[in-house]
């Protein structure tokens, strides 16, 4: 086991609730993670992407930029000040894990503990079969069933590298199971960025996993397009389309839809049909997919673009971008990705209240709440 993940269990005060058998490990994890959520929620909450994490790091670090310098002395103070918090997702990990410089990595990984307190969003592969579910029991008008999504939107860093609780076959430790987890649950949790980090390298997370295959598939699916000719919102519902064929299918492979089936015995194909309808319908209310509703965007943004071709980068900057714009108040990113965003066909910053930045000194009117910079 890891040191420092041992270092917080054994340091873990023994609370009551853990010999609670009524309250189940689900109940728990989400009660904890609605304390995590209600700790933030009147924050302003700011979306960095990577460039922007090193930017802030080189100016700490070599004090040759006073741009990124005051950028950070401002974020730091609107943190401290409990007016901000800057969040992270599976993405900002990746990326920085893939640099081979570990002395670089590990400065970026304590500034982003620092400006973070180690909150991060949670991950969209956790994240869609609960949209799923709630999609589909707005459009049903099944709103008791819809899952709040408080009680799983906001994590801790750990959960990035999918760090889980334990479950035993042992008898003994089996009547002990729902306890050891919760202890583990909260001491996981005590884990900060910097020191995840060194847990994800000795774990050797596979970084970029067939992300040029991914590329490569994406590029080589242009042609299924020709016949929208050039239509930027058919090019957009196919693409939502294929997603939600995912989404379904994953869906499935949970408990998730189990409470919808018993009161609409619905065929794969028939949820399909409803969640696609979400956007051909234009249903405003039924919000629960919009990071999947942003991703099909961007995708067909590409295609729809007869001089572009995905790669690798376009599948991290639009990650960014569907957990940014869907969640986060400020989205901070590069300036080419920033002015993609902003014209035409997709023109996001008309159609979210998030502020789409890309320079540092726009720090200052973001956090006040003002204008889109275009």
């Amino acid at each position: 086991m890891n040191t420092h993940l041992q270092g917080k269990i054994l340091g873990l005060p023994h609370l009551s609730i853990y010999d609670d058998d009524s309250i189940t490990i689900e109940k728990f994890v989400g009660d904890r993670r609605e304390e995590f959520f209600k700790e933030i929620e009147d924050r302003i909450w700011l979306y960095l992407d990577l460039n922007h994490w090193i930017g802030m790091r080189d100016a700490l670090r070599f004090e040759n930029n006073q741009v990124y310098f005051e950028f950070y002395e401002k974020l730091k103070k609107a943190v401290n000040d409990r007016i901000a918090i800057c969040l992270i997702s599976d993405i900002v990990l990746f990326e920085l894990m893939s640099q081979s410089d570990q002395s670089s990595r590990s400065l970026t990984a304590k500034l982003i503990t620092e400006l973070t307190i180690s909150f991060v969003i949670t991950g969209l592969h956790e994240l869609e079969p609960v949209l799923t579910r709630n999609s589909l029991s707005s459009a049903f008008q099944l709103n008791q069933l819809i899952y709040p999504i408080e009680r799983i939107l906001i994590n801790k860093a750990p959960s990035i590298l999918g760090i889980g609780v334990p479950i035993f076959k042992n008898p003994t430790l089996l009547k002990k199971q729902c306890m050891i987890q919760k202890k583990v649950f909260d001491a996981i949790n005590r884990l900060s960025f910097s020191e995840m980090l060194e847990f994800g390298d000795q774990t050797g997370y596979p970084l970029r996993k067939k992300m040029e295959s991914v590329v490569d598939f994406l590029n080589s699916n242009r042609h299924i397009h020709d016949q929208h000719q050039g239509n930027f919102e058919e090019i957009f519902h196919a693409e939502f389309s294929g997603i939600v064929d995912l989404l379904v299918d994953k869906a499935l492979e949970t408990s998730l839809l189990q409470d919808i089936l018993k009161v609409y015995p619905l065929t794969k194909d028939m949820m399909k049909k409803t969640l696609t309808d979400v956007i051909h319908k234009k249903q405003k209310d039924n919000y629960h997919l919009l990071p999947d509703i942003i991703l099909a965007k961007l995708y067909a943004s590409v295609y729809f673009d007869k001089q572009m071709k995905f790669n690798s980068n376009h599948l991290n900057d639009f990650k960014h971008a569907a957990y940014a714009l869907s969640y986060c108040d400020v989205f901070f990113t590069d300036g080419r990705f920033h002015r993609r965003l902003m014209q035409t066909p997709l023109r996001l910053n008309k159609k979210h209240k998030t502020c789409i930045c890309s320079k540092p000194q726009e720090l200052t009117n973001a956090l006040a709440g003002i204008g889109d910079f275009a």
